[in-house]
């Protein structure tokens, strides 16, 4: 006959509390969830800031990197939320003009730690983000992902959550992955400016050849664009073309186009062409002698490369020399200590 303590005997009390800490561990994981997704969701409902060509953008905006990014689909309130929070409490590390002049200490600090977010926002607008995104959107997305991460794989490591050695390797992980994914969206930038300003010479004398034949600027440019439509320059003149079409003026699209590929040869070349649209300067003209002009500086770039290229070749060749002298001089010496050569002349 079973008694009460028999019965609570075959009870197996241990797997039971284990699962019922997993579970209670997950109700305090899914409570915090929710009071944080509180206030960002009410940071998401905060009015957007005003864009150029209406309220509606923004809307359209989001649209467009819910289809380009399952992060951001998924993840939005969080990313919205963040980013809104960052534009409203911490302007200054958005804006490097925020922080008074005697803070460079304070700057450089913030630069090493979200690298640059200036540069960040020029590479975000040249295109490399493949995506709508802004510059706090896109920060904000790099944060979540690398902390969910980071907790991953801390928790490889670190079984209890709650512990200085798991927050201290998470911390160290996600900022490692913030900084690589900033570094490798710069990367990007910088390669696609260096390709822009090899092909900007041979655009400066199609545009030259279109419009000595009788051609008009934006006739030129569509030339171009459809010689060259994958390159990064075509499609910048692409989307000059789209900025004219949709009611900006000539100058402005060209500016706008300026900062966006953050390329100095291109700021010369807009100077140039303002002074020579306000004296009447031929167009065609003008952009033959700045094509010839940025490969003269091409070159001279180039000239200055090797020079400090030759500079630093003396120290490697001398190692590489006293290595191959090392091995062809080593075998000899072994064979001589070995076979009692040297004895001799103790």
């Amino acid at each position: 006959m079973f008694t009460a303590t028999s019965i609570l005997l075959t009870v197996p009390f241990q797997p039971i509390s284990v699962s019922m800490v997993w579970f209670s561990s997950a109700l305090v994981g899914l409570a915090t969830f929710l009071l944080l997704r509180l206030p960002l969701q009410w940071l998401e409902k905060k009015p957007q800031r005003s864009s150029e060509y209406g309220w509606d953008i923004d809307d359209h905006r989001r649209i467009t990197l819910r289809k380009q990014s399952a992060f951001f689909k998924r993840w939005e309130p969080w990313i919205v939320g963040l980013a809104n929070a960052t534009r409203i409490y911490t302007p200054w590390l958005l804006d490097d003009k925020i922080l008074p002049a005697n803070s460079k200490g304070l700057r450089r600090l913030v630069n090493t730690l979200f690298i640059s977010p200036s540069n960040t926002s020029k590479a975000l607008a040249s295109g490399v983000g493949k995506g709508a995104w802004t510059v706090e959107e896109y920060m904000a997305a790099t944060w979540l992902s690398s902390l969910a991460i980071a907790i991953a794989v801390a928790f490889l490591f670190e079984s209890q959550m709650i512990s200085i050695w798991f927050l201290s390797l998470t911390a160290v992980i996600a900022w490692l992955l913030y900084r690589y994914q900033i570094s490798a969206l710069l990367k990007r930038a910088t390669t696609r400016r260096r390709i822009i300003r090899q092909l900007l010479p041979h655009s400066m004398d199609t545009l030259a050849m279109t419009m000595s034949a009788g051609g008009t600027f934006s006739e030129a440019v569509e030339d171009l664009v459809r010689d060259f439509p994958d390159h990064p320059l075509a499609m910048e003149f692409s989307r000059l073309l789209g900025d004219v079409s949709r009611g900006r003026t000539m100058y402005e699209s060209l500016v706008a186009m300026a900062s966006r590929i953050d390329v100095v040869e291109f700021d010369d070349v807009l100077r140039t062409m303002t002074i020579a649209h306000e004296h009447g300067a031929p167009a065609a003209e003008f952009f033959r002698t700045s094509a010839s002009q940025m490969r003269l500086k091409h070159l001279r770039q180039m000239e200055t490369a090797i020079g400090k290229a030759e500079a630093k070749m003396p120290l490697p060749t001398m190692v590489i020399v006293v290595a191959c002298m090392i091995i062809a001089v080593a075998p000899f010496a072994v064979m001589s200590i070995y076979s009692g050569f040297l004895e001799q002349f103790r």
